[in-house]
């Protein structure tokens, strides 16, 4: 599978030192530290995990999965909050 295009995600920077690769496919972002992928969820007000939410998801895994320097992945939230679960406006 081909890798997502590298771009900056708005208001979610690291250090440049930290910093090695980013994958954004918003609401999700995939940071590159060392050997540490870092997904995190953006998605106000409780990180719902909408159908972007889980595409994003996918494209980020994908993303850590092909990179050779990637040997953990940790998954985050934003402003404090890990994931409210599936949001209620995807149970139609």
């Amino acid at each position: 599978a081909a890798v997502p295009s590298l771009i900056d995600a708005p208001g979610h920077m690291l250090a440049a030192e930290t910093m090695s690769r980013r994958v954004s496919n918003a609401p999700v972002s995939l940071d590159v530290s060392g050997d540490v992928g870092i997904i995190a969820i953006s998605n106000p007000p409780v990180n719902a995990l909408a159908i972007p939410v889980l595409e994003g998801l996918k494209t980020a895994f994908e993303a850590a999965h092909a990179d050779p320097r990637v040997k953990s992945i940790v998954v985050t939230g934003s402003k404090g909050k890990f994931s409210g679960g599936v949001g209620i406006t995807q149970l139609k």
